[in-house]
């Protein structure tokens, strides 16, 4: 491992509800690199893996606390252990129980619940891998209320995790209904329970789904589960300030809604014009059908280029947070910050005392870190072979060890 002397103040705010603000600072903190070692590649033939077991295109990873590694491939969860060695399958093409169509979105708790997203419904299976519900949220009526409560329409489910098969956090992205301006969105996070739906966040979402055009500096909605039944989540785009350079995470216990703030320094980082180039030139130039006749612009999508162009125009910083993920009670938060190799600047934070651990450089951002491991695919769409799973150990220095 190597380190790299990196010179900032670090300012580390956090408080609990009904505390008072306390500062944290530490000078000239040391950026850990080269933190990341492949251990382990599996997934293909050179591997002699059983034929099902071969990954074809794999859509969803998780690892549980066994470091058994689960993988979303062909409608099939399919589960390797520590050492990618093929164990067990379930799921399957269907309508039946634990059974898939279109899955995404493999995620454990750590519970050891895991939810397999399915369009609009949330499969979930106990931490045996035995299937236990399956929740269809377009009958659920209380969210059904909320929606309209809130004046919502139509939605996209973007993630979910249960804690067991009661308790579930969703994060949809909903649009707004008849409103005056066109195209509004809303990041929101949910607690669903059989009892009730609370909104734990909302913000408006500036996503932009028109001719597959979406604002890739628009900031997102981020969560993780924690252990003891808590949620950290974050907005990069509204809980962060890049003229005081802060941007804050929210960890709320899922038994009393109480939460605490955590609020860290970083480097805002300027969007390259080469980046902003395709969005400025929306609705430039002509379009033709197949007879030669030119495509008019209708006047709907003409606004809605004009206001992608206005925020591209006026956007000067990427969003202070990239990503975040979760090994327990230590979050990881991915910045936009790189170094010279393309690095991604990640601080490490201890969610459970509140105490900032270290910050390092990750060579990618992980599909799942657990139990100090992260992991994630080759890129199989480009070489179009058998996709591999990669596991990597993470300097324990980065936890503070």
């Amino acid at each position: 491992m190597k380190t790299l002397l990196f010179f900032i103040l670090v300012f580390l705010l956090f408080f609990y509800c009904g505390t008072d603000v306390e500062f944290k600072t530490a000078e000239m903190q040391q950026v850990l690199t080269d933190v990341l070692t492949l251990e382990l590649t599996f997934g293909a033939e050179e591997r002699v893996l059983k034929d099902e077991f071969l990954l074809a295109r794999p859509i969803g990873i998780a690892a549980n606390d066994q470091n058994d590694i689960l993988v979303v491939d062909e409608n099939y969860v399919k589960v390797y252990d520590s050492s990618g060695k093929e164990k067990t399958m379930f799921g399957g093409t269907g309508q039946g129980p634990g059974e898939f169509n279109s899955p995404f979105n493999a995620i454990i708790a750590p519970s050891g619940y895991l939810t397999i997203l399915d369009g609009k419904s949330i499969n979930i299976y106990s931490p045996e891998h035995k299937f236990v519900t399956r929740k269809n949220l377009t009958r659920n009526v209380l969210l059904k209320m909320f929606l309209e409560e809130n004046n919502f329409a139509y939605y996209f489910i973007i993630k979910a995790i249960a804690n067991d098969e009661k308790e579930s956090v969703i994060q949809l992205l909903p649009q707004e209904l008849q409103s005056e301006e066109l195209n509004i969105w809303f990041d929101v996070l949910i607690y669903d329970s059989p009892d009730t739906v609370i909104d734990i966040a909302s913000y408006r979402s500036q996503a932009v789904f028109i001719l597959s055009t979406t604002l890739e500096f628009k900031g997102d909605l981020f969560f993780e589960m924690l252990p003891a039944n808590r949620v950290v989540f974050t907005h990069s785009l509204y809980d962060s300030n890049d003229k005081e350079s802060i941007y804050t995470m929210h960890v709320m216990s899922l038994k009393t809604f109480k939460k605490f703030d955590i609020s860290y320094n970083y480097l805002p980082v300027e969007i390259p014009e080469e980046v902003k180039k395709p969005y400025l030139g929306l609705g430039k130039g002509q379009s033709y059908n197949r007879d030669g006749t030119p495509v008019s612009t209708p006047p709907s999508i003409k606004r809605i280029f004009e206001a992608i162009k206005k925020t591209a125009k006026e956007t000067k910083y990427y969003p202070a947070v990239k990503n975040i993920m979760a090994d327990g009670n230590i979050i990881f938060v991915f910045t936009y910050l790189q170094n010279e190799k393309e690095e991604y600047f990640t601080d490490i934070i201890d969610l459970e005392s509140g105490k900032y651990l270290n910050s390092a450089y990750f060579a990618f951002i992980p599909q799942v870190i657990k139990n100090g491991y992260a992991y994630k695919f080759n890129d199989w769409l480009q070489n179009n072979e058998f996709a591999l799973v990669e596991k990597y150990k993470i300097d324990p220095a980065v936890y503070g060890k």
